[in-house]
């Protein structure tokens, strides 16, 4: 392609790197700027259509992202450490009581019902979420199976295995709700690099067309790419006085909130 000193194409044959919300108000201007004396079935158009339909799908996988959530599996992780913590405590509490015949077989049962329920203490609560909540689940069924219930709630009190098992419920949960978001995440990452091949794509339909060879296509390519002009200007503007040599980081996928409401052009 022939560079001139009035127009550049080469700035145009790679779409900006930038994230989700970049990316569709990126595309959204494009297509505001599609020139609107491109007929139906030329190849801009072609072009200009395909951009539109990678930015609905965009905007349909940002929403869904936004509605399926990404609860913190730190704080879950928490009450389920204090739940198990609070049982094994209040059973080691109980075998420091010691000095009557009713004490002493009250402390020997707990020291019983420790090794029994914690043979590793509460090793378990330092393991990764999965394989923590995973480990919790199989203790559970085994004081279930072995009927431990009953003991423990005679022994403690009903409130701590209750405990026990309202944060075991919402611990799987969130992992649960965690594992779908991580899903989603994944599909928000694909309709943002199909946004971006959409956009070059587009540009070099134009570029097809109308050659930035000739001079006279120059008034009107840059009144096509001026969106992508602008957000440069716009990343520049964002970025700190001085950074780091070295190339870019990768743009991070996640959007913070839902996509704007504003109807997307139609071309």
């Amino acid at each position: 392609m022939l560079v001139t000193t009035e127009f550049d194409p080469n700035l145009y044959t790679r779409a900006p790197a930038t994230d989700v919300p970049g990316a569709y108000s990126l595309g959204v201007a494009v297509l505001a700027a599609v020139p609107t004396d491109a007929s139906r079935d030329s190849r801009v158009r072609a072009s200009a259509r395909a951009l539109r339909a990678s930015v609905i799908a965009l905007r349909d996988a940002w929403t869904a992202r936004v509605k399926i959530g990404d609860p913190d599996r730190r704080a879950f992780d928490a009450v389920a450490d204090a739940s198990w913590r609070a049982l094994n405590w209040a059973l080691e509490s109980i075998t420091l009581i010691t000095g009557t015949p009713a004490d002493d077989a009250r402390a020997t049962r707990a020291r019983a019902m420790l090794e029994r329920v914690f043979p590793d203490g509460l090793a378990f609560t330092q393991l990764t979420y999965t394989s923590q909540w995973a480990h919790a689940d199989r203790l559970l069924a085994q004081i279930d199976a072995d009927g431990l219930g009953a003991e423990l709630d005679r022994l403690v009190g009903a409130p701590y295995l209750a405990f026990i098992r309202r944060a075991h419920a919402s611990y799987g949960e969130a992992l649960r709700i965690t594992e779908a978001a991580d899903a989603a995440t994944v599909g928000v990452r694909e309709p943002l690099r199909a946004l971006q091949v959409a956009v070059q794509e587009y540009v070099f339909a134009l570029f097809a067309e109308h050659p930035p060879s000739n001079p006279e296509n120059h008034p009107r390519l840059r009144k096509a790419l001026a969106p992508i002009d602008a957000f440069r200007a716009s990343q520049q503007r964002a970025e700190p006085a001085t950074r780091p040599a070295g190339p870019p980081g990768p743009a991070a996928p996640e959007p913070a909130g839902p996509p704007p409401s504003d109807p997307i052009p139609e071309v």
